[in-house]
C-alpha cells in the first residue's frame, strides 16, 4: 500500500478493517512477481477458452425457455436514462457486462433472494432490480468498496433510479466486511454474482461463503474468471463441471450451479 492510498484509509473509519488487513497482508507476504501473475492468467485465458460453450448450450443445459432478450430493449426508457446517468458521472467505471444473462437467470430461477458483489455503476444491480420488480418479489443485496483513490463514492449504483431501490440494500464495504453479514441474515439465497475482488484470495472467500448460501439448483456466476485460476479450482473443490462463456474482449464469465 502506498503512501496515498493509506491516507485515503485513514479518511474513512469505516473502511479501517481492510485497511488493516491490506497492511498485514503486505508485510507477511512478499509481492507475487509481475511474472508469475502474467503466467497464471496466461494459463488461466488458456483454460477458459479451450473450455468455453455457447449461450445456446449453457441455456439448454439450464432448461431455459424462449429467447434472451437484451434489458435494452424489454425496459427501453429505463435503460435510456441509466446510459445518460453514466455518461454524465464524472468517474469512468466499468461497462454493463452480463446484464441480459443476469435478467434472465432470475427471472428463470424465480429468485427471490440476490447477493451480488461489485456495483460501480450498477449496470449488473440494475437488470437484476428490473428483473425482480418484473415478478413482483425478491430483494438484492450488494457489496461496494468505493474505489480508493478515485472518489466515486457517490456515483456508485448512480444507474439505478429510485423506483427500483426499495428492493435493494447497498453495502458501502469490502466483502470481508459485508458478505458474513448478509448470509447470516440470509443463510438462503437463489443466485449470487461475483465481481469484486479479482485476486485469487479474494475469489476464494467470496465463492466459498457465496456457494454455501446457495440453495441447491441456484447459481453462481462469475466476472472476468481468464484474471486468474481461482475459478477453475473452486470448481474442482466443488466438483461442479462450469460452464465458461466468452464475454467479451478476451473476458469470460464462469457459470456454476449448484
Amino acid at each position: 500500500m502506498n503512501s496515498r492510498t493509506f491516507l485515503w484509509f485513514l479518511g474513512r473509519p469505516t473502511l479501517y478493517p481492510e485497511m488493516f488487513r491490506r497492511l498485514s497482508w503486505s508485510l507477511s507476504h512478499p509481492r507475487t512477481p509481475r511474472s508469475h501473475r502474467e503466467s497464471q492468467k496466461r494459463l488461466s485465458a488458456q483454460w477458459c477458452a479451450s473450455v468455453a460453450v455457447g449461450r445456446e448450450v449453457f441455456l439448454g443445459d439450464l432448461g431455459f425457455r424462449g429467447e434472451l432478450g437484451k434489458v435494452s430493449g424489454i425496459h427501453p426508457e429505463i435503460w435510456r436514462r441509466a446510459e445518460q446517468a453514466a455518461a454524465d458521472s464524472p468517474i469512468l467505471m466499468g461497462g454493463a457486462g452480463e446484464v441480459d444473462l443476469l435478467y434472465h437467470l432470475c427471472l428463470h430461477l424465480r429468485a427471490e433472494r440476490v447477493v451480488e458483489t461489485g456495483v460501480a455503476y450498477g449496470w449488473s444491480s440494475l437488470a437484476v432490480l428490473l428483473a425482480l420488480d418484473r415478478m413482483g418479489q425478491g430483494s438484492l443485496a450488494s457489496s461496494d468498496m468505493p474505489y480508493a483513490l478515485r472518489r466515486s463514492d457517490a456515483q456508485v449504483g448512480c444507474v439505478v433510479p429510485d423506483a427500483l431501490r426499495g428492493r435493494w440494500k447497498l453495502h458501502r464495504r469490502p466483502d470481508r466486511d459485508i458478505l458474513p453479514k448478509v448470509l447470516r441474515e440470509w443463510p438462503v439465497i437463489d443466485l449470487a454474482h461475483y465481481d469484486s475482488d479479482k485476486s485469487e484470495p479474494g475469489r476464494a472467500f467470496g465463492y466459498d461463503l457465496l456457494w454455501k448460501a446457495l440453495r441447491p439448483g441456484g447459481v453462481l456466476i462469475s466476472d472476468d474468471i481468464q484474471d486468474n485460476l481461482a475459478f477453475r479450482a473452486f470448481s474442482e473443490a466443488v466438483e461442479r463441471k462450469p460452464w465458461v462463456l466468452f464475454s467479451r474482449d478476451g473476458a469470460y464469465v464462469g457459470i456454476l450451479r449448484k
